[in-house]
């Protein structure tokens, strides 16, 4: 991810040498900087921002479409920003949830056989 926040023309902040958490974050900020300068300048020639900002022109249609969700005037079924960030977390929690789950119904096992003894 340091080489899309060089490619987006920003420097390397001291935080990102650091690494941890911030690194993740000042990244973030550093890639949502260009992706918005690149929704703006998406009304000019696509190609001509997208090797500005040194990344596909695909990368680009892509983040103008994400926009457009986000705006409200993306195609019937496309989700927004928001709405893709609850998916995960509700994937993310799904999935804590399942490993929950097999971890008592092991426990379960091992106690039931523990009190047969």
């Amino acid at each position: 991810m340091i080489v899309d926040t060089w490619r987006l023309g920003h420097e390397v902040p001291e935080e990102v040498a650091a690494g941890g958490k911030q690194v993740h974050e000042a990244v973030h900020r550093r890639v949502q900087t260009g992706r918005n300068r690149a929704r703006r300048l998406h009304g000019e020639d696509g190609h001509r921002v997208a090797r500005e900002l040194g990344i596909s022109p695909e990368s680009l249609r892509g983040w103008y479409r994400q926009a457009k969700a986000d705006r409200g005037e993306g195609q019937a079924g496309e989700l927004t920003t928001a709405e893709h960030e609850e998916l995960k977390r509700l994937r993310r929690q799904n999935a804590e949830q399942a490993k929950t789950i097999e971890v008592l119904r092991k426990a379960a096992v091992f106690f039931a056989k523990e009190s047969d003894r």
